[in-house]
């Protein structure tokens, strides 16, 4: 399990579980998801200074 602080959500009790990729294309989806994920917090924290 991990528990994945968001600076915008609300406090959360219970973690966040995750779950392992079953195969390569699966890898390479989550991969391009998280990092899309990553851009879209940097352009949230860049547009609220």
């Amino acid at each position: 399990m991990v528990n994945i602080p968001f600076p915008s959500a609300p406090k959360r009790e219970e973690p966040i579980e995750a779950s392992a990729p079953t195969g390569d294309n699966d890898a390479k989806n989550l991969s391009r998801r998280c990092f899309r994920l990553a851009e879209i917090f940097i352009e949230e924290q860049t547009r609220r200074r």
